[in-house]
């Protein structure tokens, strides 16, 4: 996921393993739209941020991996923004995450010592376009992979199987990793 990755904290001790780059990238992109990740942007204000192309490019090239990936929930909304500079520079397959919205709510409340009305407004836009953009995806027969938190945490052999095909891996490779790292005890709602 990158070089420089959002590290544990109380809130997640097994670390976030977010590319701080991106995270940082995204910000600005927050910043530059007039929001944040607590207040985001309109997807026409995400729309209308320009930065030269060839900077971008640069900055995606010092990222890619032969097998690389972004995880950072600001791409809900800054994707509009990234989708074309990411096609631009690698094979992608998008990821979806799907998890009970009431969790998402309680999760980021519990985390972040909020209301759950306050984080309800949060995760609000995330959700929608997170169903639009996968909407989008579909209709132009993007390279998507849906993800289950709860399937996940119970049985992961389908999804490393699933992301081993699109790597060119074994089945099963690397499925005791995996299950060595999820821990349900973790998951708080």
């Amino acid at each position: 996921m990158g070089e420089q990755l959002l590290e544990e904290n109380s809130g997640n001790p097994k670390g976030h393993y977010e590319n701080i780059d991106i995270m940082e990238f995204n910000d600005m992109i927050f910043k530059i739209a007039g929001g944040s990740w607590k207040i985001p942007p309109a997807r026409k204000k995400i729309k209308a941020v320009y930065l030269p192309p060839k900077n971008i490019k640069k900055f995606l090239l010092t990222h890619v991996k032969p097998f690389w990936g972004i995880k950072d929930p600001r791409m809900m909304i800054t994707f509009d923004f990234w989708k074309s500079h990411l096609e631009n520079v690698s094979d992608v397959t998008y990821v979806f995450v799907h998890r009970p919205f009431k969790e998402s709510v309680k999760s980021l409340a519990h985390r972040d010592n909020i209301t759950e009305k306050d984080a309800r407004m949060i995760l609000k836009p995330y959700l929608k376009n997170k169903k639009h953009f996968r909407k989008m995806l579909v209709a132009n027969q993007a390279d998507i992979i849906d993800v289950h938190f709860h399937e996940l945490l119970n049985n992961p052999r389908s999804f490393v199987a699933e992301i081993n095909s699109k790597i060119g891996k074994k089945p099963n490779e690397g499925i005791e990793s995996v299950r060595t790292f999820l821990d349900k005890s973790l998951k708080k709602y």
